[in-house]
């Protein structure tokens, strides 16, 4: 009689299978010896390199981390038993178990622990990192392979809070390599088939290959509770129950080859790589080991893994190994030059695209690539920012400027409300012209967004190919960059292992070593993409072949999350900007001062101080991280980051006052009894208020005007200023983070001019030429009527410059709107008379919080002018309040849909309507400068000195002041706050009112400074360089990089028009010898071609050059000088 075959169990298989995982999983480590004595060293400064010097204490019990932020020493060796007879040292790892025990409830934001963490030298060599997921160190590679004896030192970071971590033993391990590969092999399947569904063939064939593999494995032994007696023929090693390992993979291996059917397939572009922080819940001195660690471990990655490329950005990161450990940075530059090694990102460090200005995101790329091209020989193509909060429009624009084609990023898929319609996509910037082709990192992850730090799982693959929305293009590439990151890491041995399961051919691990096994093969899946490692530039350079298939998309990259990152932190925000003005103003005066050194009128001569300019720019792009500059970092970050501050002052003010110094000596003023020297760092000329010694007030100065980069002297008119008084514009000390009440004198008699204050019952009157404006006993500007115009601008029943109070959270959400506290109040009103200006002074106090003695306080000059329409809102806040988001409303008289944000090198428009959820989403916006809201014929501009939150929804003009979250610094913004926003209400357009140049002048203030009479050489009035056009602004004027006596200008168009024919003019006393377009890293590649579209013209006879611009192109120019040989005439 024949017998059907006994029915298979189906239910059960994956179970079963994971049951014998179980089993195999420890037999992969044949054999174990640890260490019977640990030597430590506490509380020791964090080295970098081998540590020589310590004092060494033998300990039974190995515990630190009671003193938070400290390092530690620990030491020991292992030997390797002779009975192991070994042959190498490729089956040997040494493991490293630390229990970390931290004191504190949450570890989380203020509390991160940011540790334990730290490294390991074997036998003097650095060979990897020690964290959470690292802290297995294979020895494959490493030594000769004769090496018994391994001593250990481990450094480790405590972490940033106290804790009393113990380590209970370093091991030495003895790895069956056949069994661990079995168990990864199987382990694949397993995953594999959890992801498939039922219907998909493939599932079968994996079920039927795994029990071909599980069926011949003999597991009596481990599930019977008693001692097994076997037959003699049958007796085996119980150290290796799985007999014959390779024999296993080798079946699993034939049986997939048999029944899966070869066809091409789809596959995901993987890239080993680390996200580092540079400062996040960590301060900066803690990333610098981080870095260290991080490469160590990749380092040695790739000296075991003959096919792995590891992909590393941020030219910062490199320095600080370049000057912490140059042994490291010599093997990466080795592993770079073998093609192991990526370097690529473009920029100095990941950056913040949102606050910085235009000239600080080309410098991040000037530096950035510059010294990628320096250290490594290679030209970077790609900017590379996975983790920022949101991209500004002008991005492509400056991307294309510096011959960068390709762009990186994830972030924006954290959005709350909408999903961005793309993956890989052409980005257009504001320009219209430029464009980069983009990708965005899409590895789905457990929170619902993508990630970059995907961990190389099988669930991952199968997600992010689902989920690839260009299958229309092409049949594989979505980007997948693994390795754990933030705090760095990497990847590790088994994202490697399992990488290499799934790459079919492309990623094969050619060891010759036969105890191992060769990745298997078992892929095509049908329904299951391959993973293809390769390089980000080798990926971006074959999308780039059919660029034209992908979609286009023009405008900002807007991320609905983390909106109040554009408040946070007001102290570095005001002080970044500053520093940026800085800058932009030393590089105009160092210029300025080496040109006319080259005549030599004096006998000193002044050298441009390129290397001290540029190690102050490194310190600026520094903080633009992008969890520095925008406020979310712990307070160690910037407490780092204040105590650089004095350092920096000094510098700026060293170089600053020798080149001013020597520009003085040259400027005639004999004629003058009390000279007052005006300078002007921007391309106009100008007659704005004049701000001095902290006094925000309008200098009694008649029909004076600074030229164009350049200077006049008028006649001092405070005949009560002491001749060796100085008189400066806010300025020696733009930094100050403890700010200063105005110096204001409240003077008794009114100001001979036109401006008057006066109180009618209970209003005070503010009058002038322009604007009658009426305050009532609360502060509250309940009138504004526009003389000039015949119209009021506040909207009817509505009032001005309202603070507002709102409940505040980590994040600035839709519904704090909802949560609105009771404001400020006003208890004081003072009138003010100061020359030129007038105004009122009102003191506001803020609701005592229970139980909190501090209250915090508003003090408020509202000042009017009588030769400039700016009305100046100069405030001062000591602000005590935590989970207070403070904002101030402008109500105004203007119907438009939408309302004009300045950003970096132009601006956009964004609507002021709700009709759509992409409307809604973005209820709190960036913008720099200066917003206006305008309808045909009128409009009203609100500029600012230091703010970049905005909310101009329907009528009413927003800005948000100060935000006090608690998450990750707990006292964030609490502390005394300076800044000034001024209200500009204006007749036509806002280009033609010059709004964009009020902004830059609010910002870049003429400097003003008292000198003795003098017979210089140089004429009492002087321009260095104009332009005809007044939408082209030039941004900078600075020293070439490449050429000592060359000065580089970069300029852009304002308005958002074609503007034909615009002229720079140079002073003739500098005479032009050539003038080149180049790019924005100083590249001379313009072909002919791009020059006839510019219509570009140089005119030695009228010392000028002449181009066309389009709306906000960005251009650079490279302009080399003759010998003066007509200084005599052009002398005063």
């Amino acid at each position: 009689m024949n017998f059907a075959k006994f029915p298979r169990d189906m239910k059960y298989r994956v179970p079963r299978a994971k049951k014998y995982l179980e089993f195999i999983q420890p037999k992969t480590r044949k054999y174990t010896i640890t260490s019977n004595t640990i030597e430590s060293a506490h509380n020791e400064p964090g080295a970098f390199k081998f540590p020589t010097n310590l004092s060494w204490n033998p300990t039974q019990i190995v515990a630190f981390g009671i003193h938070a932020s400290s390092f530690h020493y620990f030491k020991s060796t292992l030997s390797v038993p002779n009975n192991w007879n070994i042959s190498g040292l490729d089956n040997l790892e040494i493991v490293i178990n630390i229990t970390p025990n931290f004191q504190v409830e949450n570890t989380w934001d203020d509390t991160f622990p940011a540790g334990p963490e730290g490294r390991v030298w074997v036998n003097e060599k650095l060979v990897g990192a020690y964290d959470n997921e690292h802290n297995r160190i294979l020895l494959k590679n490493l030594f000769p392979s004769k090496t018994r004896k391994f001593d250990i030192v481990l450094a480790m970071f405590s972490g940033r809070v106290t804790a009393l971590h113990t380590i209970p033993q370093f091991s030495l391990n003895y790895i069956d390599l056949q069994t661990q590969s079995l168990y990864r092999d199987l382990s694949v399947c397993i995953d594999l088939i959890e992801v498939l569904k039922d219907e998909d063939p493939s599932k079968q064939v994996l079920l039927n290959a795994i029990d071909a593999v599980v069926l011949n494995i003999d597991i009596t032994e481990e599930l019977n509770p008693l001692p097994v007696i076997y037959p003699k023929e049958y007796i085996r090693d119980p150290k290796q129950f799985v007999s014959q390992p390779r024999e296993k993979s080798d079946i699993l291996m034939q049986y997939l080859s048999q029944n899966l059917i070869d066809q091409t397939k789809p596959s995901v572009a993987c890239i080993g790589h680390s996200h580092i922080d540079l400062a996040w819940l960590w301060p900066f001195s803690v990333t610098k080991h981080k870095i260290v660690n991080t490469f160590s471990t990749q380092l040695r990655l790739l000296h075991q893994n003959p096919n792995y490329i590891f992909l590393q950005s941020s030219a910062q990161a490199y320095k600080w190994v370049e000057q912490n450990i140059p042994e490291q940075f010599k093997e990466i530059k080795n592993m770079i030059k073998q093609n192991r090694w990526e370097v690529e990102g473009s920029s100095w460090v990941e950056f913040d695209s949102n606050i910085p200005n235009g000239e600080s995101l080309s410098r991040q790329i000037l530096f950035g690539k510059r010294y990628f091209r320096k250290k490594f020989g290679v030209d970077t193509k790609t900017l590379w920012l996975p983790d920022c909060f949101g991209f500004s429009a002008s991005l492509p624009s400056i991307l294309a400027a510096a011959n960068i084609e390709y762009f990186i990023t994830s972030k924006i898929s954290w959005s709350e409300y909408n999903k961005f319609p793309y993956q890989t996509f052409n980005w257009v910037g504001l320009d219209g012209k430029s464009s980069v082709l983009s990708k965005f990192i899409s590895t789905p992850s457990k929170w619902g967004f993508s990630t970059y730090n995907a961990l190389m799982t099988i669930e991952e693959i199968d997600r992010i190919w689902k989920e690839f929305n260009h299958k229309n293009i092409l049949q594989d590439m979505p980007l997948l960059t693994f390795g754990y990151g933030d705090g760095g890491g990497g990847p590790t041995q088994k994202m490697l292992d399992t990488a290499y399961r799934l790459s079919g051919n492309s990623f094969i691990n050619n060891s010759q070593n036969q105890n191992e096994i060769s990745p298997l093969n078992f892929l095509p899946l049908p329904n299951f993409p391959k993973v293809k490692m390769t390089k980000i530039s080798d990926l971006m350079n074959s999308l780039s072949s059919i660029k034209q298939e992908f979609p286009v998309y023009d405008g900002e990259l807007y991320l609905e999350y983390h909106r109040g990152t554009y408040t946070s932190q007001a102290w570095i925000k005001r002080f970044h900007r500053k520093f940026e003005i800085s800058l932009h103003n030393l590089e105009f005066l160092c210029s300025l001062s080496s040109l006319f050194s080259t005549l030599n009128l004096v006998d000193n001569q002044f050298i441009y101080p390129k290397k001290e300019i540029d190690l102050l720019w490194e310190q600026l792009l520094l903080f633009e991280f992008h969890d520095v500059l925008p406020g979310t970092s712990v307070h160690e970050t910037y407490d780092e980051i204040h105590q650089k501050i004095p350092s920096i002052k000094e510098k700026i003010h060293d170089i600053k006052s020798s080149a001013l110094q020597f520009i003085f000596n040259l400027i005639d003023r004999k004629k003058f009894q009390n000279p007052l020297v005006l300078l002007n760092s921007l391309s106009w000329n100008r007659s704005d208020p004049i701000l001095y010694n902290e006094i925000h007030s309008d200098l009694n100065l008649d029909n004076f005007e600074v030229p164009s980069f350049g200077w006049t002297v008028v006649e001092n008119p405070f005949e009560s200023i002491n001749s060796n008084e100085s008189l400066t514009s806010n300025d020696p000390n733009p930094f100050d983070l403890v700010y200063k009440e105005a110096d204001f004198h409240l003077s008794i008699n009114k100001p001979q001019n036109k401006s008057s204050v006066s109180k009618i019952n209970d209003t005070y009157y503010l009058k002038n030429d322009f604007w009658i404006l009426q305050i009532n006993m609360n502060g509250e500007i309940i009138s504004l009527f526009d003389q000039k115009n015949g119209r009021n601008v506040q909207a009817d029943g509505q009032i001005l410059n309202k603070f507002r109070l709102f409940q505040d959270r980590w994040d600035i959400n839709l519904y704090y709107n909802e949560m609105e506290l009771p404001g400020p109040k006003c208890i004081s009103i003072e009138p003010i008379y100061e020359n030129n200006a007038c105004g009122v002074q009102v003191f506001w106090q803020f609701p005592q919080v229970k139980d909190h003695p501090d209250i915090s306080k508003i003090t408020q000059k509202i000042i009017l002018y009588s030769t400039n329409p700016r009305i100046d809102f100069i405030t001062d806040v000591s602000y005590y309040e935590h989970h207070k988001l403070l904002k101030v409303d402008f109500p105004v008289n203007i119907r438009s849909q939408t309302a004009t944000f300045e950003i970096q090198f132009g601006h956009i428009s964004r609507n002021t309507h709700w009709n759509t959820q992409f409307d809604i989403a973005k209820f709190e916006t960036i913008g720099h400068k200066f917003v206006d809201l305008s309808e045909h014929g009128y409009g009203v501009s609100l500029i600012n000195d230091c703010k970049y939150g905005y909310n101009i929804h329907s009528n009413i003009i927003q800005l948000t002041l100060i935000k006090s979250s608690t998450q990750p610094d707990l006292i964030a913004d609490r502390l005394q706050h300076f800044f000034t926003y001024s209200l500009i209400p204006h007749k036509n357009s806002f280009q033609e009112s010059r709004i964009i140049q009020a902004g830059y002048e609010m910002n870049y203030q003429i400097h003003v400074s008292k000198q003795y009479p003098l017979s210089g050489k140089i004429n009492s009035s002087f321009s260095l360089l104009h332009c005809s056009s007044p939408s082209v602004i030039i941004e900078t004027i600075k020293r070439a990089e490449d050429f000592e006596n060359s000065f580089v200008l970069r300029v852009y168009e304002s308005y958002g028009g074609h503007s034909f024919n615009s002229t720079i003019f140079v002073s003739d006393l500098f005479p032009l010898k050539q003038v080149k377009v180049i790019n924005l890293i100083e590249d001379d590649i313009l072909l002919e071609k791009d020059l006839k579209l510019l219509n570009f013209q140089f005119d030695s006879s009228k010392n000028s050059f002449s181009f066309d611009i389009s709306p906000f192109q960005i251009l650079t120019f490279l302009l080399d000088f003759e010998k003066s040989n007509k200084i005599e005439e052009n002398l005063k």
